[in-house]
């Protein structure tokens, strides 16, 4: 597999009508319900099913008990109607449609980067998720990935950044795995409680790491807050609000590496970012996989700061989120 198939799916997107699609997925449904996917055709991917170079894709994900108990589940809130428990992929091929360009311009440092996207194009267009099962890595490896860190700027742990700090554990990853190098550590982290849990979980680094009760964004000031926990997001028309800082302002030195997994407001977060990224060419690891958009999106915006990065997409742990893009 290579990027000619992410080609071939982006042309299948361009060439068909969305009322097709939707119609197909629409009977391969009722075929679903009706059969128990006896004769099941992938919903309308039956124009790659027969294809050679798909086959080790779809086999592994024939089980058809499994597949009966997890179609339903563990699709993202955009694949639904509300209050609708049928799957509904209007918002997925809507988007790929209208963006299909960007996604056909990706281009990555390596053959695994292509195989990750295709499994998450594959994934959008048929709902199944044992197909993004197929190229994934380690939990533990997530945003420290050792095949990819010889490829990354030599001093890469010496200044972080990490937006969207939970109660510290990246931080403690980083420290753990290369403490004697890093010089200096970031902290953001808008939800209070959150924060707090950073803050103990600090207080033994305390010399090298600063922390801010703080969202990130593209300008100083007030945003919205809602939820709690891990699943607190920035949102105009929160319950609560937070402070929110640019990475420009609130940070300084020669930055090396900037992390980024903050519930859909990287794209903002990197506009506010834009003179640390310009001025130090910083590693990024950045989340893609909050907002349909951001798996193409956030690349384009990276790649019009014409700083020469290259680009890796990794998939981590058993679940139907967690991608990373690597610019380095």
């Amino acid at each position: 597999m290579s990027c000619y198939i992410v080609d071939e799916i982006c042309s299948y997107i361009a060439e068909t009508e969305i009322q097709k699609l939707q119609n197909r997925l629409k009977d391969s449904v009722k075929d679903y319900q009706n059969t128990g996917f006896n004769d099941f055709c992938f919903c309308y991917f039956e124009f790659f099913f027969n294809r050679s170079e798909y086959m080790h894709i779809f086999r592994h994900a024939m089980n058809l008990g499994k597949l009966h108990r997890e179609f339903k589940r563990e699709m993202p809130p955009a694949f639904y109607e509300s209050r609708n428990t049928e799957p509904s992929f209007k918002n997925a091929i809507t988007d790929l449609k209208k963006n299909v360009d960007l996604v056909r311009e990706l281009e990555y440092i390596d053959l695994k980067s292509y195989k990750v996207l295709t499994t998450v194009l594959l994934y959008r267009l048929t709902g199944i998720k044992e197909l993004l099962f197929k190229y994934i890595d380690k939990s533990e490896m997530m945003y420290f990935d050792t095949e990819l860190l010889p490829l990354f700027r030599t001093d890469w742990a010496e200044t972080f950044i990490d937006c969207g700090s939970y109660t510290g554990d990246t931080i403690a990853h980083l420290i753990k795995i290369k403490r004697n190098e890093v010089k200096k550590i970031y902290a953001f982290e808008p939800e209070y409680c959150n924060y707090k849990k950073l803050q103990s979980s600090m207080k033994h680094y305390s010399n090298i790491v600063i922390s801010y009760n703080s969202a990130c964004g593209e300008k100083n000031g007030q945003i919205g807050f809602s939820g709690e926990n891990m699943g607190g997001h920035l949102t105009e028309k929160g319950e609560n609000t937070v402070i929110m800082r640019t990475i420009d302002e609130a940070t300084d030195g020669n930055i090396t590496f900037i992390k980024m997994d903050i519930e859909g407001f990287e794209k903002e977060a990197l506009k506010g970012a834009k003179e640390t990224i310009i001025k130090n060419k910083p590693v990024l690891a950045i989340s893609v996989y909050h907002k349909l958009e951001d798996i193409y999106q956030i690349q384009t915006d990276i790649e019009a700061m014409k700083m020469g990065y290259r680009f890796a997409l990794r998939h981590y742990g058993n679940t139907i989120s967690e991608y990373v893009l690597y610019c380095f």
